[in-house]
C-alpha cells in the first residue's frame, strides 16, 4: 500500500511539474512574441528614419544642383466659357545678373518670362484637360541652363480646379395611396 501511495504521489507531483512547465512555457512564448513585436516596431522605425534621411539628402542634393532658389505656380480664375485657366509661374534663379533672361518651354513653344526684381514671372492660359510640365531655360551671356522642376508640374488641371467639388444626391419622395371604397 505504501508503494502504491508513493506511486500516486509521484504521479501527482509529475503532473504538477508538467502543469507548471506548461505555464512557464506559455509565459516564455508570450515574452518571445512581445520581443518580436518590439523588434518589428524598432525595425519599422529604423526603415522610416532611413527613408526620411534619404528623402532629406535627395532634397538637399536637388536644391544644391538646381539652378533655382525657388519655383512655384499660382492658379488663376477658371473661365467657364472658354474652359481655360490662367497659371502664373514664378521662378527665382540662384545666379542672377542684369543680362539673365528666363524662358519656359511647353512642348515646342518657348515663352520669355518677365523679370520683376529677383524673380521671373509668366502667366499662360491652359485648357482644363492639359498637363503642365514646363522646361525652365535660363540664359546668361549666351550660356543656357535647363531644368525641369517638380514644383512647376501640374499633372491634372481638372483635378486642381475641381478638387473641392463633391457630388451627392439628396431628395425626397412620398407615396400616397388611397384605396377606393366601392
Amino acid at each position: 500500500m505504501k508503494k502504491s501511495l508513493l506511486i500516486v504521489l509521484l504521479i501527482v507531483l509529475l503532473c504538477l511539474i508538467q502543469i507548471y512547465s506548461f505555464v512557464k512555457i506559455g509565459e516564455l512564448k508570450s515574452d518571445v512574441d512581445e520581443l518580436n513585436n518590439q523588434l518589428s516596431n524598432i525595425q519599422e522605425r529604423i526603415y522610416r528614419n532611413i527613408n526620411e534621411i534619404n528623402n532629406n539628402v535627395d532634397e538637399k542634393l536637388e536644391a544644391y544642383t538646381s539652378i533655382l532658389t525657388s519655383a512655384h505656380f499660382e492658379l488663376g480664375e477658371f473661365n467657364t466659357v472658354t474652359y481655360q485657366l490662367p497659371i502664373t509661374f514664378i521662378i527665382q534663379p540662384k545666379n542672377l545678373t542684369d543680362s539673365t533672361t528666363a524662358y519656359l518651354k511647353f512642348g515646342d513653344e518657348k515663352i520669355k518670362m518677365e523679370k520683376q526684381d529677383t524673380e521671373f514671372i509668366l502667366t499662360k492660359e491652359f485648357s482644363i484637360m492639359d498637363q503642365v510640365n514646363p522646361m525652365i531655360i535660363l540664359e546668361n551671356k549666351g550660356v543656357q541652363e535647363f531644368e525641369e522642376n517638380e514644383n512647376l508640374k501640374l499633372f491634372s488641371i481638372k483635378d486642381s480646379v475641381f478638387s473641392s467639388l463633391s457630388f451627392h444626391f439628396s431628395g425626397e419622395t412620398s407615396y400616397n395611396h388611397q384605396e377606393s371604397l366601392e
